[in-house]
């Protein structure tokens, strides 16, 4: 529901996730907050769109932070590259219909509840 969450909590959840993995401070808030920005802007368009082009837009959407992570790390020297590290792309983007079910549900059964 972007009326409710923006960008702002977003940036919030990422400084967590920083705390919580060890990671630099900043490097999943920076993230969240770009991704989150682009679901806001795009949502009513992402919503037309039929699940297999939504899953994709969330493959592009998690390469693209992924990547972001693996640049800011490999200019700090500390980076180490394996499989499991681009896992969650495909992950996401595989289990998007799933989660979009969840979450219709979850949406439907608050206003008719």
């Amino acid at each position: 529901m972007p009326e409710r969450i923006g960008v702002f909590h977003a940036c919030l959840l990422g400084l967590l996730v920083d705390v919580l993995t060890g990671r630099s401070l900043g490097l999943h808030a920076l993230n969240y907050a770009l991704i989150g920005y682009t679901c806001l802007k795009l949502h009513k368009r992402l919503r037309q769109y039929p699940l297999l082009q939504q899953a994709f837009f969330v493959f592009l959407s998690l390469l693209f932070s992924q990547t972001l992570i693996f640049w800011i790390e490999n200019i700090q020297g500390n980076i180490n590259v394996t499989v499991s590290f681009w896992l969650p792309v495909l992950t996401g983007a595989l289990f998007w219909p799933l989660v979009y079910v969840v979450l219709r549900f979850i949406r439907t059964m608050g206003r008719f509840g």
